[in-house]
């Protein structure tokens, strides 16, 4: 599933959460208040381990993706795509970098949890879950982007514990 992709997004809703709704949506906001998501995320970034690596690094990626980066910064993506993978001469910052993260992470927002939360709102329904990999800053750049800027269309936050360890610092 193309989670930076709104478009994508509201397919995966016409074909789950409406025939729920079709179904039993009389109890929505009454028996059934909230629908959960778990663990959603978008496709992990890699990098190059050295410059002979024969592995394929990955990046979060979609289709109009270019696009949309050219109309929010006003430059090609495409232009500075080694800057994703590698790092500038005397390890100088890099703007583009910074730049495809932040529209990233805003794509995966308003594509999976606004989308989302948005059809439950008007469904009188919770959007209640968690994603993946909360634990750190650096786990949540990996997976999601931030845990904050997706929260806001979740309506009921939550989490899950599968096993005995307390992992007290991503309830906090």
């Amino acid at each position: 599933m193309d989670t930076l992709n709104k478009d994508a997004m509201e397919e995966f809703i016409k074909t789950t959460h409406e025939k729920y709704y079709n179904i039993v949506g009389h109890e929505f906001g009454k028996s059934i208040p909230a629908i959960f998501c778990n663990e959603p995320q978008f496709t992990h970034k890699g990098c190059f381990v050295d410059p002979l690596a024969r592995e394929e690094p990955t990046v979060p990626w979609t289709t109009d993706l270019t696009a949309t980066y050219i109309q929010r910064y006003g430059q090609n993506l495409e232009d500075s795509l080694p800057e994703l993978f590698w790092q500038l001469p005397d390890d100088a910052p890099s703007k583009s970098r910074y730049q495809y993260h932040d529209h990233v992470y805003e794509r995966f927002s308003s594509a999976f949890p606004d989308v989302i939360g948005q059809w439950c709102a008007a469904h009188k329904i919770n959007l209640t879950g968690h994603l993946m990999h909360e634990e750190s800053l650096a786990s949540q750049a990996e997976a999601f982007g931030e845990a904050m800027r997706c929260y806001r269309s979740f309506t009921l936050p939550g989490i899950d514990m599968l096993r005995d360890a307390k992992e007290y610092t991503t309830v906090k």
